[in-house]
């Protein structure tokens, strides 16, 4: 029997991230069952201001640390942290180092900007 092609994404991540100065980097990953994935980078000392988004999101951490104010609490992470986002609830992040994100937000279509 025959097997079915199957069109698959891989990407490493950490490879050849990009740091900017005063404005973080985000670039898609994929969109997978309605969940668009972006990496999104962030040079240490720099700032994604407060935001939010229609649609309930997840970050996750994968290299360095920061400071990650989301209602009115603010979560130190580091390295493996996962964090969920509500949908509409304001946030913004501080790279206390050189950080790398995957955030994957539910039900946004790839050409919605989201962050």
């Amino acid at each position: 029997m025959p097997q079915t092609q199957h069109k698959l994404t891989v990407a490493n991540l950490l490879e050849n991230p990009v740091f900017n100065d005063g404005k973080p980097s985000k670039g898609p990953v994929a969109n997978i069952a309605g969940v668009n994935l972006i990496k999104l980078t962030i040079k240490a000392g720099d700032v994604l201001p407060a935001h939010h988004v229609n649609k309930a999101a997840f970050a996750v951490l994968l290299k360095g640390k920061a400071k990650f104010p989301i209602y009115d609490q603010t979560y130190a992470i580091k390295e493996g942290a996962f964090l969920e986002i509500p949908k509409d609830a304001e946030h913004s992040v501080t790279a206390e180092e050189d950080s790398v994100f995957l955030v994957g937000i539910i039900g946004l279509a790839p050409e919605e900007d989201a962050c």
